[in-house]
């Protein structure tokens, strides 16, 4: 079973060494280290060495591009918006926001160097965390609910070459369809580069399954040669809505749906299925329901579980929880117990030494 957690909020490798050997300790299999654009810029040597100070203690090191051009998850300011408007998004009001289209082959340009950089640094997987096209719920942006993007010259082109019609003001089911595969072909150019750079790839999506076009997008994805992990993020404590309507179910009813379709796909197509368990915001009181999760996952048949993040995301007061070391140790409990269940599991297939005898 493979256990991880992300990792952000400091670039002192000797404090960060000392928490990748708690992690060790507590029995880790993997951790995610985000690299932003300004990892890039400024902090390539230190991420290697803590990437460095990981591999030292068995651990394989993810990196996912925190917040890189606006359109992967994560809290960090992206350069590239700025430098580029011409190449942001167009909500359907007209207006041009602060995420890359993603449709833009400079774009494109910039997670190239993103994947050199992160190769140099040592990662052995590329983690695309949360791809996505404007989304109000995020509270990334200040706009109104029912915008959506991309409607740039870039994008009508592409749909009219596709659909032979122009693009509509509303979004429609045809319009879902080409932001879906305007994302596949993104992912799957980036996927086939840092294949052929022998990274391993892994890609989050968001849990938003409101329509037939977005199984038919996990479908995809999932089914992908380039693809080696797909996982998916269902947060069990955001607010009152959430992204969909399971999350209203609760914790173990809203997981277990997610992970359950995450099984399903990874079982049909050989891949590795992957949950992450909410370690942030956690509200005094309810950090049992960290666990539930972990259990969920579990007892869907996941045997890749990670945590965003590392301990309770204390280190940055916007994600810190209300008892980040209470939310923690709920984790990290679960995550351990599951891994002794699991190992208990997999000693009752092998033969007795009568048998091997």
């Amino acid at each position: 079973m493979r256990i991880g957690t992300s990792y952000f909020g400091s670039r002192a490798v000797r404090h960060v060494a000392g928490d990748m050997e708690r992690l060790r300790l507590l029995g880790f299999t993997d951790v995610l280290h985000t690299f932003s654009e300004e990892d890039m810029e400024y902090y390539r040597d230190s991420v290697r060495d803590i990437a460095a100070e990981s591999h030292a203690r068995g651990l394989t090191v993810y990196m996912s591009p925190w917040s890189v051009a606006n359109i992967f998850g994560g809290q960090a300011l992206s350069k590239f918006v700025g430098y580029h408007p011409g190449e942001c998004q167009v909500g359907s009001d007209g207006k041009t926001y602060p995420a890359a289209c993603l449709n833009s082959e400079k774009l494109f340009e910039l997670m190239i160097r993103w994947i050199d950089a992160v190769r140099a640094a040592g990662a052995d997987v590329v983690f695309w965390d949360e791809p996505h096209w404007l989304l109000y719920e995020t509270g990334l942006f200040d706009m109104d609910p029912s915008v959506w993007g991309c409607r740039c010259a870039r994008c009508k082109d592409l749909y009219r070459e596709r659909y032979d019609a122009e693009m509509p003001h509303e979004e429609t089911d045809e319009v879902v369809g080409f932001k879906h595969d305007s994302a596949a072909r993104l992912l799957f150019r980036l996927s086939a580069y840092a294949k052929s750079l022998g990274l391993r790839v892994a890609v989050c999506l968001l849990p938003m399954l409101k329509s037939e076009r977005d199984w038919q997008h996990w479908h995809e994805i999932a089914s992908h040669p380039d693809i080696d992990i797909f996982a998916t993020d269902p947060y069990t404590m955001l607010g009152e809505t959430g992204l969909d309507d399971y999350y209203s179910l609760g914790a173990e009813k809203f997981v277990s749906f997610y992970a359950g379709k995450v099984k399903e796909l990874c079982a049909q197509y050989g891949k590795e299925g992957q949950i992450w368990i909410q370690n942030f915001m956690i509200p005094r009181g309810r950090e049992e329901e960290v666990a539930v999760a972990v259990r969920a996952a579990y007892g869907a048949g996941i045997r890749n579980i990670f945590a965003w993040g590392f301990e309770g995301s204390a280190n940055m007061g916007f994600l810190r929880c209300d008892e980040p070391q209470a939310a923690w140790a709920s984790y990290t409990a679960a995550v351990r117990e599951a891994a002794r269940q699991d190992e208990g599991d997999a000693d009752t297939t092998r033969p007795d030494r009568g048998e091997l005898a």
